[in-house]
């Protein structure tokens, strides 16, 4: 309890807006080895700002914790791009501060989970227009289908991200545009590195 309320002071969020489900993420950020207060993410305001159930936000717990290689509750720069298997640079400082744009070089799991999802809820990150284009970048013989080969078409270069997003690679033979947003809905960060990718002009639109 003492780690929850200095968290309160730390952060400006008053205990009247930790729920239960606050309670449950940060015993399950415990049992993943982060700090206890790491799971505070004030999942009310989650819950009614953003339509997310509280099943989602425990697969994104599990995710951060992945992406938290020292387990301390923090996540910097480096770190996203290891797990996304990304070299540093403009794109990748660009999905970053798009998660946590007023941070002090960390990124929380509070930062994470908000900042994830409201940029991936953005409406022109969701429409049909911005992820044809993706998908056709990726489909290079445009048959309309992606390969394995497809999806290494992006400037992705650290093996060692890989074996914490296989299922998002190993595409077996192929998948089509609908399979490609299913992936897309599961592994968010890559949406707003694509989105990244796209102003920074490595995807032409």
């Amino acid at each position: 309890m003492a780690s929850i309320l200095y968290w309160h002071r730390s952060s400006g969020v008053p205990p009247s807006d930790v729920a239960i489900e606050d309670m449950i993420l940060c015993k399950m950020a415990q049992q993943l080895g982060m700090p206890y207060s790491t799971g505070i993410v004030e999942y009310a305001k989650v819950k009614k700002d953003l339509s997310t159930s509280f099943k989602d936000i425990k697969k994104l717990l599990k995710t951060f914790s992945i992406i938290d290689r020292d387990r301390n509750g923090l996540v910097d720069i480096s770190d996203l791009g290891w797990y996304l298997g990304v070299p540093s640079g403009a794109g990748l400082k660009m999905v970053f501060d798009s998660m946590a744009p007023a941070s002090d070089g960390f990124l929380t799991f509070h930062n994470y989970v908000h900042g994830l999802l409201a940029r991936c809820s953005s409406p022109h990150l969701q429409n049909e227009e911005f992820l044809h284009t993706i998908f056709n970048y990726l489909d290079q013989d445009h048959n309309g289908a992606l390969s394995e080969a497809d999806m290494f078409r992006l400037p992705i270069h650290n093996a060692a991200a890989r074996h914490t997003t296989d299922d998002f690679y190993q595409i077996t033979p192929q998948i089509g545009f609908e399979e490609f947003k299913a992936l897309l809905s599961e592994y968010k960060e890559y949406v707003l590195l694509f989105e990244a990718y796209r102003n920074i002009g490595i995807i032409a639109t």
